[in-house]
């Protein structure tokens, strides 16, 4: 009667003290899990937190685009030398604004610090929404660049190839698009958050 005991108690403890360590082990993974989730989330808007994205001075790779909209042969000096002239303008802009620039990195340089002192990540939300002001005026110029390479392609590419350009144009700037409004979302839920306490 004794031996029958011993074979039954043993292998409940057994099985009992298993599932509780694999559960115990299971909400850890979860909680770590969840620490990486938050860190993946703030990560993203410092890594694109760069200056020269914000403002889209940003060159453009011709042999990619040539490739893109599979430009023809005689065609291709064309559109180079268009690629060539918004590139210089790109250059432009970043040299007569020099001082905007340097503005722009000092405060995001102090905001950075701030966020890793705060460990606050809405601080370098809010920083992105000043940055954007700061930034306000070259935008436009870079915009106004875009809309003359845009309405020369417009004139001088096939409409399947102009189709292709606006996809890619459209590709090239929804990142920082994206950045920008998920960054002014989430400001504003967390102000909401803020005002209800």
């Amino acid at each position: 009667m004794k031996h029958l005991l011993k074979l039954t108690i043993l292998p409940t403890l057994l099985i009992l003290s298993t599932l509780t360590y694999s559960q115990m082990g299971s909400r850890r993974g979860q909680h770590q899990q969840g620490q990486g989730q938050g860190q993946q989330a703030n990560q993203p808007i410092e890594a694109k937190m760069n200056i020269k994205n914000i403002a889209g001075v940003n060159t453009l790779d011709e042999e990619e685009i040539i490739k893109k909209l599979k430009i023809a042969k005689k065609d291709k000096p064309v559109v180079i030398a268009a690629i060539d002239r918004y590139n210089n303008k790109m250059r432009e802009i970043r040299i007569f604004n020099f001082d905007t620039f340097n503005e722009a990195e000092k405060y995001l340089k102090k905001k950075k610090e701030e966020a890793m002192q705060s460990r606050d990540p809405y601080v370098m939300k809010e920083a992105k929404i000043r940055l954007d002001e700061i930034l306000a005026p070259v935008k436009e110029k870079v915009k106004e660049q875009r809309r003359l390479l845009t309405a020369f392609f417009k004139k001088n590419l096939s409409e399947k190839q102009f189709e292709k350009w606006v996809k890619y144009q459209k590709k090239l700037h929804s990142k920082n698009k994206s950045t920008t409004n998920s960054t002014n979302n989430n400001n504003a839920q967390h102000k909401k958050r803020k005002n209800s306490f």
